[in-house]
């Protein structure tokens, strides 16, 4: 007889607890007949569990179900190992079982072995591996490996480097919705970098990001909305994409909020906000801040003017490779206001 689908919801639910239980899962009678529970439905009760944070009971049909040969319990084993949540967390076993399911041809399985050779977690570090797995998965649609394969050929990390191999990789991607895809392609077409130029183009594919809240789309449609590049110029607009990236820990746009609070657009001008928010854009990792305070103390906007406040930031700023750095205190060393290795003469 059929086993209706209440039965076998029950079933599963059993088969489950036997796993915890004992540790194996027999087949279940139903009357006279047997029933049969596909690889996939196993899978599908671990990821339950998985999800309710029972990782053991996850754990155990996982193990019955890639027993069976399964890519996608192979696959669900190495999420299993490489979440960081888990008690037996391990990145060689995650790595080895995606490695199982990648060479069955599953996608996932390819994707995220492309991802741990991206970043050397759990195997030897290999951009040759990455573009190799990010191949085989962007073949099969994947849009995490397609978006990959784009930053490996812009990069020429492990391939042959091509701007535009990059921007058929990211399009491919960005067309799907893959936000950080369309930030790429943003840039690229204000660019004209393996694409044709176009700002308008680059104003729509950076709305796209930015509308998935993006920071780096965020960000850039800021500097679009500023110049009027693309878009209509806007410094309220501006100022409230600036906003919404900064809120999210985004330096840059951190930095470039205090650069509209020291020029005074859109808002009224201060030095002292400026100043407040380059030193947290410094703190939420943007360098370029670096400059931007020591402008101010060159410039005595809002401090006592101060080239050895200045130098010192642009000396810190240098040293992180910022480049317009390394420019302005060469500009201090043409000017003869500070030594060849960058010291203040001294007035006396």
């Amino acid at each position: 007889m059929k086993v209706n689908s209440l039965n076998r919801f029950v079933s599963l639910a059993l088969v489950a607890l036997m796993v915890f239980v004992i540790g194996a899962a027999p087949a279940l009678a139903e009357g006279d007949e047997e029933i049969v529970f596909t690889a996939k439905e196993i899978v599908d009760a671990g990821y339950d569990a998985y999800d309710a944070g029972d990782f053991e009971k996850a754990r155990g049909l996982f193990e019955l179900a890639a027993e069976r040969g399964s890519a996608y319990a192979q696959n669900a084993l190495g999420n299993l190992y490489s979440n960081e949540d888990y008690a037996g967390v391990s990145y060689e076993k995650a790595a080895a079982f995606y490695q199982l399911s990648a060479d069955q041809g599953y996608v996932a399985g390819q994707r995220n072995l492309s991802e741990m050779y991206y970043y050397g977690v759990g195997v030897e570090q290999s951009y040759e591996k990455a573009a190799l797995y990010a191949q085989l998965a962007a073949d099969q649609g994947n849009t995490y490996a397609q978006n990959l394969l784009g930053v490996l050929y812009d990069d020429g990390d492990g391939v042959e480097q091509s701007a535009k191999k990059a921007a058929e990789y990211f399009q491919l991607a960005a067309d799907k919705g893959y936000e950080y895809a369309q930030y790429r392609m943003a840039y690229k077409y204000l660019l004209g970098y393996g694409v044709e130029q176009s700002d308008e183009l680059a104003a729509k594919y950076c709305q796209m990001s930015a509308d998935q809240g993006g920071t780096g789309g965020l960000t850039l449609m800021g500097h679009l909305y500023l110049d009027g590049i693309g878009v209509e110029q806007s410094y309220e607009k501006a100022f409230a994409c600036y906003q919404l990236a900064s809120d999210k820990g985004y330096g840059e746009a951190t930095n470039n909020l205090g650069d509209m609070y020291e020029n005074g657009q859109f808002v009224e001008q201060s030095y002292e906000k400026a100043m407040e928010l380059y030193q947290l854009a410094v703190e939420q990792g943007c360098d370029f801040a670096l400059v931007s305070i020591g402008s101010l103390y060159l410039k005595g906007h809002g401090v006592e003017p101060s080239l050895e406040k200045a130098v010192e930031y642009y000396r810190e700023a240098a040293s992180r490779d910022v480049e317009e750095a390394v420019e302005l205190l060469d500009q201090l060393v043409a000017e003869g206001k500070i030594t060849a290795d960058y010291k203040v003469i001294s007035a006396g």
